[in-house]
């Protein structure tokens, strides 16, 4: 075969990194055609290279030469994803990216495709090839192409791998069958986003990504996690600094994340105030409107510098936001919308009009310490909203009203948690079908209605 009947699947390795940049898939059946070649950054100079390709239980080491090799022709007998890598030296590797092999229009007499069976297997053929193995009415049978044969002992199959193999194929088959049908098929609908949308780089185990060696800035990582697959969490470390946010900072929703993974913006863990997110524009804050992995914010500073309508606003998904501060926002400083569920502990508020606000069906969690001041509001529910102070202290400062919910929202704050000072005009204030309970604490200001009163549209606060 001369090169130029060759067809190059194209990869990029930056560093510990691989990315398929072609995206093209591969049709099943093709044979001795299909070649990878990779571009490599200057680490890899120098370094003997292998790539790894695996598929299913199917793990091939291939040496690159010239920056090139073979993909495997075993990989590409059915459709599926192949998993890609690549190591080195002693020992520098990547995670993996994926190739999708898809089905394919080629079906021949003398070679009809291979027949699907939940139940059946690869494994190595006494050649060294694979071969298709399954088990019926307790005899073991192969396919060599054409049809199911029996396997007797003088074929050369390891009877013992066969048979815990396809044991195994057996029980996850039957497991499967008897999984809810609903969850089931979201399971399968999601596996089909994950794979027709694009090709991903696989983070398969705790994964620190560090700014700004890896990625200069929080957009640069948030776009690299669109390319991934999560199977486990991944921490985005921050150098000390300020980094300046002039457009939406929106993390990735990543529905191609499994689930309990998460992903974590951390900054300095003995002082919050050497990591600062600067808003530089209107439109300088984070927004995130998740619904896939886990986010969390840690020991950070978010400044909105008194330029945009929120901070932070977290929409729709699951977040919290730890050992952090956050000031300057115009209108509010942290806001949850759209049935988001976000733990708050141990987080100050300066200078917003809403310190905390909750909207829209959205549930926030309070554990203290958690300081607001100079806030109109500084604490607020609406929408039909809920706020739930778990344990700690609640300070409140120099705010107008301390805490305010409306339309048929809930406000929830146990005995001794409240605390309030300073300047402060109203203490509670519920309209619209509310209802705030604070019991215990210190109180400064008025209470609307009257604790322990129905008033203001049938609401009730209750001390």
């Amino acid at each position: 075969m001369t090169e130029n009947t060759q067809i190059f699947i194209e990869f990029n390795v930056e560093k510990f990194f691989i990315k398929n940049v072609s995206k093209t898939p591969i049709p099943c059946s093709n044979k001795n055609y299909i070649f990878a070649h990779f571009k490599f950054s200057q680490e890899w100079d120098n370094v003997e290279k292998t790539a790894v390709f695996t598929k299913d239980d199917i793990v091939c080491h291939i040496p690159i030469v010239d920056n090139k090799c073979a993909i495997p022709n075993e990989l590409m007998l059915i459709a599926g994803i192949i998993e890609v890598s690549v190591f080195g030296g002693d020992r520098i590797t990547t995670g993996n990216t994926i190739l999708k092999v898809v089905e394919s229009g080629f079906h021949d007499e003398s070679e009809p495709p291979v027949p699907l069976d939940p139940t059946s297997v690869w494994v190595k053929s006494p050649d060294g090839s694979v071969s298709l193995v399954r088990e019926v009415d307790g005899v073991f049978q192969y396919f060599d192409g054409n049809e199911w044969k029996n396997i007797i002992s003088g074929d050369g199959f390891d009877m013992e791998v066969i048979q815990s193999s396809v044991s195994e194929a057996v029980e996850n088959h039957n497991i499967s069958e008897e999984s809810h049908p609903d969850i089931r098929n979201a399971i399968t609908s999601i596996e089909t986003q994950i794979q027709k949308n694009c090709e991903f780089m696989v983070i398969s185990e705790p994964t620190t990504f560090y700014i700004p060696q890896d990625f200069p800035d929080l957009y640069e990582a948030f776009e690299h996690l669109t390319n991934c697959l999560i199977k486990s969490d991944v921490t985005i470390q921050l150098a000390d600094g300020t980094y300046e946010l002039d457009r939406h900072l929106v993390p990735p929703t990543l529905l191609n994340a499994y689930v309990n993974s998460r992903v974590i913006i951390t900054g300095n863990s003995t002082d919050k105030s050497k990591v600062i997110l600067k808003s530089t524009s209107a439109d300088g804050y984070i927004w995130a409107q998740q619904i896939g992995t886990y986010y969390q914010f840690i020991n950070l500073t978010f400044d909105g510098d008194n330029r945009v309508t929120y901070v932070i606003r977290l929409d729709k998904g699951h977040y919290s936001v730890y050992n952090c501060e956050i000031k300057n926002g115009s209108m509010h400083g942290l806001a949850g919308y759209f049935g988001a569920v976000i733990y708050v502990n141990t987080v100050v508020f300066t200078n917003c009009m809403n310190g905390i606000y909750s909207s829209y069906h959205n549930f926030m969690y309070l554990t203290g310490p958690i300081t607001i001041t100079g806030c109109t509001n500084g604490i607020r529910a609406t929408g039909q909203s809920t706020i739930q102070v778990t344990t700690g202290d609640i300070n409140i400062s120099n705010c107008s009203t301390a805490l305010y919910a409306d339309f048929g929202s809930l406000m929830r704050i146990p005995s001794g948690s409240i605390k309030m000072s300073g300047s402060i005009t109203s203490a509670a204030y519920a309209s619209d079908g509310s209802y705030i309970y604070v019991l215990g604490g210190t109180t400064v200001g008025t209470f609307s209605p009257s604790v322990n009163t129905v008033g203001n549209y049938n609401s009730y606060i209750r001390r």
